[in-house]
């Protein structure tokens, strides 16, 4: 990967290098289609459950399901630095402290995941209904989702896309068949579903790493790790802020029933908008590891504009049928959630121009300009929140939800791409 990389080669010769000598575009369709089935097993596996258990009950998993975007904090962004460091590190040739930070972090991971779930379960004992039951099974959830999140960043650290494209393969087709015989008969608690094919894979997963975890305590690898991880988890979890402050919106004026309309909008959020970051997942470790290795910021601006036009291709085509589809979709096998049907349009709008600024955001994460990353994303969001009010005040409802959410991502892809065009053209 990324062999032989010279700032001489022109923006084209590099893509020709990277697609065909280098296999970039094998991987890339491999790790492409592996996402896709990925993501499709988990839109299946939530329509059935929404179709089965009604927008009421499904309102209640739309609140509880953000403890799964919020609890990245509980690790203080030790997978985000582990993340962006173990490429730089490779660059650089220094395969020990790659052993060491990837042990270090894991066991650092594990104790504070198990934590966080432990307390979720036991916080649901003092819970009224209809919360209590799935908080208890959120618990289990949490600390087996977010540990399965850390050994996908690993497996994409270390260079090891085929494997993260095999344990995706293997998640889509073992989530319905674990995940629906348990909510068909539980409702939304038996989405713990989804918490026993993520702690299957963990397992998977801790077979595939080239190095073994051996137990390892390092505190001075780990408050590295927080170090750098700290802002770009900040930064991460505002974006999802960014994606959810909507829900909140709807939960404390409109209401949990309308929050389980909303349902077709909060799918094309955390379903489409993640097929951008499958160019993302794979562009940014190349662009860390080539900056360990030549050292320069000026290196990975072929990278942003391969990774930008990779992502307009794949998402738009996506994003066009999905919005035209919908109304079809919708009023034949989900007649119930019609009134979601324009948010979620409106929401695909603004979703159109995420391509255009997650490029920039690797490159400002990798050089360590994390903090102009996160300043972007909190403008974003605070406008996210002043657009959403109003519209539901001037009594615009779903409608207004869903306009002002993508007026927000105009405003933070606008903005991030101006932000990192500056930073890159600096001395």
């Amino acid at each position: 990967m990324l062999k032989n990389e010279t700032t001489s080669l022109t923006f084209q010769e590099q893509v020709k290098n990277w697609m065909w000598r280098e296999g970039g575009a094998a991987e890339l369709l491999f790790f492409g289609v592996s996402t896709a089935a990925f993501q499709f097993s988990r839109l299946f596996v939530s329509l059935v459950v929404a179709q089965w258990v009604g927008p009421d009950e499904f309102g209640v998993w739309n609140v509880l399901n953000l403890l799964l975007l919020y609890g990245v904090m509980v690790t203080f962004g030790v997978p985000n630095g582990m993340n962006r460091n173990v490429p730089i590190l490779r660059g650089q040739g220094n395969s020990d402290a790659v052993g060491e930070m990837l042990q270090a972090s894991f066991w650092f991971v594990l104790l504070v995941n198990m934590i966080g779930g432990g307390a979720i379960a036991l916080f649901s004992l003092w819970f009224p209904m209809p919360y209590k039951y799935p908080l208890l099974w959120m618990g289990f959830l949490f600390g087996s989702w977010q540990l399965n999140q850390y050994f996908q960043l690993s497996l994409k650290a270390q260079g090891l896309f085929k494997a993260m494209s095999q344990q995706q393969f293997i998640f889509s087709v073992l989530l319905p068949i674990v995940a629906l015989p348990l909510a068909y008969i539980w409702g939304i608690s038996g989405f713990i579903g989804q918490a026993i094919v993520a702690l299957f894979l963990c397992g998977v997963m801790a077979r595939i790493v080239k190095r073994p975890l051996a137990f390892q305590w390092n505190w001075s690898v780990i408050k590295a790790l927080i170090s750098s991880g700290w802002p770009i988890m900040l930064a991460g979890l505002v974006y999802s802020l960014l994606t959810t402050t909507d829900r909140w919106i709807i939960a404390k004026f409109l209401g949990i029933e309308a929050l389980g309309q909303y349902t077709l909008a909060i799918l094309c959020v955390s379903i489409l908008s993640l097929f951008p970051s499958v160019i993302s997942q794979q562009m940014y470790p190349r662009m860390a590891y080539l900056y360990g290795k030549v050292g320069k910021k000026s290196c990975i601006n072929p990278l942003i504009k391969q990774q930008t036009i990779l992502s307009v291709l794949i998402t738009w085509p996506m994003l066009l049928g999905v919005y035209f589809l919908l109304p079809w979709i919708v009023s034949i096998s989900m007649p119930e959630y019609t009134f979601g049907i324009k948010p979620a349009q409106y929401l695909l709008l603004g979703l159109a121009m995420i391509p255009f600024s997650t490029g920039f955001g690797n490159f400002l994460n990798t050089i360590g300009k994390q903090n102009y990353y996160l300043m972007v994303q909190i403008i974003a969001l605070i406008l996210s929140i002043v657009f959403n009010t109003i519209f539901v005040h001037l009594g615009w409802g779903l409608n207004g939800i869903g306009l002002g959410s993508a007026l927000a991502f105009v405003f933070y892809t606008a903005t991030l791409a101006i932000m990192g065009i500056f930073v890159l053209r600096q001395k």
